[in-house]
Formats: structure tokens, C-alpha cells, sequence
């Protein structure tokens, strides 16, 4: 079955590092430490949308908008394009970018969507299968991103009221969502279900495993219940959602620090076994029981 939703977004969340440390193994001279402005400008190109990042250069060590003439309480970049459904037809979108230097890295916020209202009035409610339409060429996935500190993908939507009193659709919504966006025909073929539960009372829920590196990177899929009130929808998670959306930045820019050492670590634990035992697990498990044979007992 396929269901209906209400404004659906494409949120980005990509960071990458300013300059690669001295122990990476890639040469300084080929890193592209602008590769974010690039990928928004690739990504731009595919929705009409005009608008360019007018970048001011800042000092590394700061948390700090790089927009020109960006202020404490408007760091945003207006957007505006098309989207070009499958049938032909072409619709208009919005959307806002924010790029970001946070400390040793640069960080870019970019979202496009369905628009809530247009000319004064609500817009329509369309087939969820409108994600395919959001990724063309699989724009917004880690193999064209490739951005060092990796990304996370929010797509939000509205659910209407008759979707919304059925919690029991709600996966099969958000699986749906996911399958469309992918461009991918069996579920069997996109990220598995980590978890899932409620934020800010709607629900959402959280594709791919978080310490493995995947082709599809890490996915959220949230929700949005609410209520049309004279013709505009309220709810407590999209309000909130936008309210804290720089904190949601570095929420989730930290969570890719903390996940990228892991798997730095784990890959020089790799490195380090194999270099000390070639590989001899045999050998590995006999020193261990020496070392355990040194521990006093009682």
C-alpha cells in the first residue's frame, strides 16, 4: 500500500575535516578542503536552485556562521528551485543552507522541501513515492558526498490525521520513505531498522548501524504529528525541530566524531594485530594465556 504525506523534507548534515591530521595517509595536497561547497553546488544544480554561498574566511578554532553578513539570529541561506517528478511535471521547492565551521571542521546544513504553503494557501498532500524525486543520481548519499567526518540524512513529513490515529503504519511509512528515497525496489536492499521511538512526540526512526561503514550512511526517518488549525498544521516536534536546529548540528557532529574514531581505532587495532602476529591467531591466543598465567591470584 501506498500512503499519502504533507510537505516532505530532505535534511543534510555533512562535516568534514578543514585540513587531514599529519598521520593520515592521504597526501595534504590532494585534499579538497572546500569539498562541501562543491557537493552544495553539484546538488544545487540538479533542483534549479540559484542561490550561492558568499563565504567569509575565518581563523580555524571557532564555532562560527560563514556566511557573509550572517548574525547571531540569522545564519541561514534562502533557497528556491524545482523539482522534477517523474512524470514530467515540475513543482517548486524551498528550502535553507547553513554552512558552518565548528573548531577543526566545516559543517553544512541543507534542506529542501515540499513547501507548507504556498501562495496563502495549504499545500496539497502528495505520494510519499516523491522521495525518488529527491535524490536524483543518488545525489545526497556518502558515495557522492564522501566528505571525511561522514553525514546523516533526515527526511521529515507530515502525516494526515487518518495516518496519523494508526500508529501501526507508521514503519511501514518510514520503511517506505527510505525504499523511495534509495531508489530501491526490494527492501531487502536498503539499510536495516537500528531502532526507533519518539521525539518531541512524533515518532522517528533511525536506519543503519552506527559503527559500520555503509553506502548509505545513516538515515532517520521522523514523523510529524500535529494538527491543521485554520489551514496550517502545528506540531510540538516540527516546531521544535526548527527552534534547535543549530543544536541538532552539533549534536550530530559530534555524534560522527565519536563514531569516525571508533572505526580509526578499530582499523589501527587491525593494523597493529596484523603487523605484531601476521596474522597468527594461533599465536595471539597462546600469549594471552601466558599473560593471564601472571595474574596473582588469591
Amino acid at each position: 500500500m501506498t500512503y499519502k504525506i504533507y510537505a516532505p523534507n530532505i535534511h543534510l548534515f555533512a562535516f568534514h575535516l578543514r585540513n587531514l591530521s599529519s598521520s593520515d595517509s592521504q597526501a595534504d595536497t590532494d585534499y579538497d578542503s572546500k569539498l562541501l561547497w562543491h557537493k552544495y553546488d553539484q546538488i544545487c544544480a540538479k533542483f534549479q536552485i540559484q542561490q550561492k554561498l558568499d563565504l567569509r574566511d575565518v581563523a580555524e578554532g571557532s564555532r562560527i556562521a560563514l556566511l557573509k553578513g550572517a548574525t547571531k539570529d540569522n545564519i541561514l541561506l534562502p533557497l528556491e528551485g524545482k523539482l522534477s517528478l517523474n512524470h514530467g511535471k515540475r513543482i517548486k521547492i524551498t528550502g535553507q543552507a547553513c554552512p558552518l565551521q565548528i573548531y577543526d571542521s566545516y559543517a553544512l546544513g541543507l534542506n529542501i522541501r515540499i513547501p507548507e504553503v504556498e501562495n496563502n494557501q495549504k499545500t496539497e498532500d502528495v505520494d510519499l513515492t516523491v522521495f525518488k524525486d529527491f535524490n536524483p543520481d543518488q545525489c545526497f548519499l556518502p558515495s557522492n558526498i564522501n566528505s571525511s567526518l561522514g553525514q546523516i540524512l533526515l527526511l521529515t513529513a507530515w502525516l494526515p490525521q487518518k495516518q496519523q490515529q494508526d500508529s501501526h503504519v507508521w514503519k511501514e511509512i518510514a520503511d517506505q520513505c527510505v525504499q523511495n528515497f534509495l531508489g530501491e525496489n526490494d527492501q531487502d536492499n536498503c539499510p536495516p531498522l537500528y531502532q526507533e521511538g519518539q521525539l518531541f512526540g512524533s515518532p522517528i526512526f533511525e536506519y543503519g548501524i552506527p559503527d559500520q561503514s555503509q553506502d548509505y550512511g545513516k538515515i532517520f526517518v521522523w514523523l510529524f504529528l500535529g494538527e491543521d488549525i485554520n489551514g496550517n498544521y502545528a506540531a510540538r516536534a516540527e516546531e521544535n525541530f526548527c527552534w534547535f536546529y543549530q543544536y541538532f548540528i552539533d549534536l550530530f557532529f559530534d555524534r560522527q566524531k565519536v563514531i569516525k574514531a571508533y572505526q580509526i581505532s578499530r582499523e589501527v587495532y587491525s593494523d597493529a594485530y596484523q603487523g605484531y602476529w601476521g596474522g597468527d591467531e594461533n599465536s595471539y591466543k597462546a600469549d594471552r594465556t601466558s599473560d593471564l598465567a601472571l595474574i596473582p591470584r588469591k
